[in-house]
Formats: C-alpha cells, structure tokens, sequence
C-alpha cells in the first residue's frame, strides 16, 4: 500500500513539472486562475490514477523503503509515460501484463485529451474577449489598443530575424496592426470607420493569439 501512495504522488508532481511552462501561462492568462485551477485539478486525476495502476503492477513485500523505492519507480514510470503519449509502451523489464499496458494507453489518451481541452477552453476565451471588443463598450478601444501593441512589439522583434518569408510576413502584420490602431486611436475619426477597423483589428488579433499561443500581459 505504501508503494501505490508513493507511486501515486510522485506520479502527480512529475506530471505537474512534465508541462510546458508557455502553455501553463497561456492557460491561466485566458482561463483565468480559479477556472484553470478547477481544470488543473481535474487533470492531475489521470496522473494519479496512472501513478496508482502502475504501483499496483509492482512486486510488493519485504521493508517500507524497498516498497517506496519501488513505489517512486513506478511513479516515475508513470509521468514518463504521459509525457510520451498513448502510443508509448511501457518497458519489457517492467512486470505488467499486457492488459494493464492497455490500460495505461487509455490513461495517457485521456490526459492528452484533457490538455487539449484546456486549449480549446483558452480559444474560446480569446474568442469572446475580442468579439466583446468589437463594439463600442466599457474599455473600448483600450483593450484593443493594449492587445494590438503586444501583438506589434513581438511582431516587430520577429522582423529582425528569420527566414525572409517570415519577416516580410511579420511586417505585413504589423503594418495592418498599427493602420488599424491609427484609425482607432483618431478622435476625429467617423463611427462607421472606427467600427470597421476594430472589427478587422479584433479578428487579426484573436487569430494571432491562438495561432501563437501568446501568453504574456498587455505591452505598457
């Protein structure tokens, strides 16, 4: 028993540290702390049944410090494996049959599942902050002047360096950026034509967040 609690525990901290800190960022910012926690939570589920599956395949007997080191194997057993994804087997030298290694396939489908919701959950939130900031409102054209000017200051980094293909891509993106801003930030400018151009810089930046997975808080 001593074995599985360790293996369960150790396999939760590893799948913890396993991902990527961009996406963690790119997770709180657009879910927000208290609903990406809730998810997280949800998540760290299949680790530790994964962890729980592999201490319980492990020989068991003889000390306490045997059975936790044998413990921390399969735990560590266990985040290897979820990091690897489905398709991965488990070790030959390892004691499991065949049908727990199915088992713990599905696990690792799963937990890969559950990380793509997390990005279709932060694609939506991007998708509703900037429809929300379409239409004049409370903040308007704040956040979209915020959003687009980290947008152009990345983007202006980008220009420096890379293929040629993708700095002229880059200045293309900005330059449509920053008309889009000029036309916003104009206090003499037509309602119709500020509309139209926080329509089309909204649309520019909610593809570029989520194709980018942009992460970091608004250029000040």
């Amino acid at each position: 028993m001593v074995g599985v609690v360790v293996a369960t525990v150790v396999a939760v901290i590893l799948s913890e540290y396993a991902l990527d800190p961009a996406d963690v960022a790119y997770w709180k910012r657009w879910l927000g702390r208290t609903a990406y926690w809730v998810r997280r939570t949800g998540l760290a589920v299949v680790p530790a049944a994964l962890g729980a599956l592999a201490g319980l395949t492990m020989a068991s007997g003889g000390s306490t410090v045997l059975d936790v080191v044998r413990g921390a194997a399969s735990g560590v057993a266990a985040a290897a494996m979820l990091r690897a994804g489905p398709t991965r087997r488990l070790p030959r030298r390892g004691a499991s049959p065949a049908a727990d290694r199915q088992v713990m396939s599905a696990l690792a489908w799963l937990y890969e599942r559950a990380c793509c919701r997390l990005d279709a959950a932060a694609e939506a939130s991007i998708t509703r902050f900037f429809s929300a900031s379409k239409v004049p409102g409370p903040g308007f054209p704040r956040g979209l002047l915020d959003s687009g000017e980290e947008v152009a200051t990345v983007l202006n980094v980008e220009r420096g360096g890379g293929t040629p293909a993708a700095r002229r891509a880059a200045g293309e993106s900005v330059q449509r950026i920053r008309e889009h801003m000029d036309v916003l930030a104009d206090p003499l400018t037509a309602p119709s034509r500020r509309q139209t151009a926080a329509f089309a810089l909204a649309e520019l930046l909610s593809s570029e967040f989520v194709r980018r997975r942009w992460h970091r808080g608004p250029a000040r």
